[in-house]
Formats: C-alpha cells, sequence, structure tokens
C-alpha cells in the first residue's frame, strides 16, 4: 500500500531513506526524488515559498501519481511526502521514493514527460 504524507514539517530525506530498507530484504534497487525550495525565480531573489493546497484534491492528484508510476514500473512501494506551507530555501519540498526488484525496471521511457 503506497505511503502519501502532506505535512508542513520538514522531513529528512536521509532518515526516510533508512527506513526503506529496514527488515527488508527483498528490495534490489531504491530510487529517489527529492524536490527543494530555489533561491531564485525568473531572476528574483526568494527566501522562502508558500505552498498551498487543497485538502481532498491534492490526496486525489498524487494518488494519480502513484498509480500511474506503479502501472509503469515493477514498484515493491511507494512512499511520497509533499510539503505545504512556508519552506525555506534549500529545504526538501517534496521526496519520492520507491523500492523496486532491479533498477533496469526504474529506467523512465525516452518519452516520459512527469512534472511534479
Amino acid at each position: 500500500m503506497p505511503t502519501i504524507r502532506i505535512q508542513t514539517e520538514a522531513f529528512d530525506s536521509g532518515a526516510e531513506m533508512a527506513a526503506i530498507s529496514r527488515n527488508r530484504t527483498d528490495i534490489g534497487a531504491v530510487a529517489s526524488f527529492v524536490g527543494l525550495a530555489r533561491d531564485m525565480n525568473h531572476g528574483d531573489d526568494v527566501r522562502a515559498m508558500v505552498l498551498e493546497h487543497y485538502p481532498g484534491m491534492t490526496e486525489k492528484v498524487l494518488a494519480g501519481l502513484v498509480d500511474e508510476a506503479r502501472s509503469r514500473w515493477a514498484l515493491l512501494d511507494v512512499t511520497l511526502i509533499h510539503r505545504v506551507g512556508a519552506c525555506c530555501r534549500a529545504t526538501p519540498s517534496c521526496w519520492w521514493r520507491w523500492p523496486a526488484l532491479t533498477v533496469a525496471k526504474l529506467s523512465p521511457p525516452a518519452n516520459s514527460s512527469w512534472i511534479i
């Protein structure tokens, strides 16, 4: 069952990654994506960004992204963490991780056009 968390609190991607393989021997590879808050946008200085969301709708859209990923690749599990509220620059704003049987099965197709 995929895990989807929407939270205002910062998270530690290293700790999240360590939790993946704890007591697991069936994982052949783990891929992850970490989105970071940037320090600039179109040349303007950014000190922080505020991520808004619509409860209910956000979860549905994120669940759809997880379903699409699971239909493309042989994933054993998926965790998606997405922050909302204020995010200071250079801090993680979202994190995906997905353990799979092999690395080759994680390669996105050449025409992949995901925007997260």
